[in-house]
């Protein structure tokens, strides 16, 4: 499977518990990378009381490498990592310090698209 998928699983319980759940449903096929990474942010959304700070810095800072780097995944994480956050309304002040420049100027662009405002933009 994908390797910044696996680390941004690797986060937390619940991500690594979400994974799992959305590979085993997707058997025998692979699951679409989008879809896993929407999967571990409703993950996120269900369960962000649980999961600590230091978890979410992981997390954050994972995303911020991948859209830096641009690597294979950076369109899993920002079209389904970060945009399943925000419909799932969760509060991206939660993270300030973790939640880079490319994640946030990924996120604004989709409120301004979605005529939205994600809490914590």
């Amino acid at each position: 499977m994908d390797r910044v998928l696996e680390q941004l699983a690797d986060s937390a319980p619940q991500l690594r518990s979400a994974y799992e759940s959305e590979v085993e449903w997707w058997k025998p096929k692979t699951p679409p990378r989008t879809i896993l990474a929407g999967a571990l942010a409703r993950s996120v959304v269900a369960d962000t009381t649980d999961i600590s700070e230091a978890a979410l810095m992981k997390i954050f800072t994972i995303c911020e490498s991948t859209l830096r780097d641009q690597s294979d995944d950076a369109e899993a994480v920002a079209t389904g990592f970060l945009e399943g956050l925000q419909h799932g309304h969760f509060d991206f002040g939660r993270v300030p310090v973790a939640f880079g420049p490319l994640s946030r100027l990924h996120c604004e662009a989709m409120d301004r698209f979605h005529g939205a405002a994600t809490k914590g933009l």
